[in-house]
């Protein structure tokens, strides 16, 4: 976690810090918290459309550091039905 520069922000919240003083510090959350699921899926449906994994977890670092963020991702978009719907594959017969 050291590497990561970590901080408590004016607003009483762990972020994370860089070398970047212009940019936005992201907020760091637990990896494994029921919360932090559904921030990932609330970004996943609404703010990135159900898009792929990077593109979600570009959008979700604009706000949000997660450590080890894709095994949640991947978690949430196996799960998403709307992705499973629409990602599909038809299942060819066998002769």
């Amino acid at each position: 976690m050291s590497r990561l520069e970590t901080h408590l922000g004016m607003d009483g919240l762990i972020r994370v810090g860089g070398h970047l003083t212009d940019q936005k510090t992201p907020i760091l959350l637990p990896r494994e918290d029921r919360l932090t699921e559904l921030i990932v899926q609330e970004i996943h449906a609404t703010k990135t459309g159900h898009s792929g994994r990077e593109y979600t977890l570009a959008a979700l670092h604009e706000n949000y550091w997660i450590p080890k963020c894709r095994r949640l991702l991947d978690r949430v978009l196996r799960t998403c039905v709307t992705c499973q719907r629409t990602n599909w594959t038809h299942m060819r017969q066998r002769y």
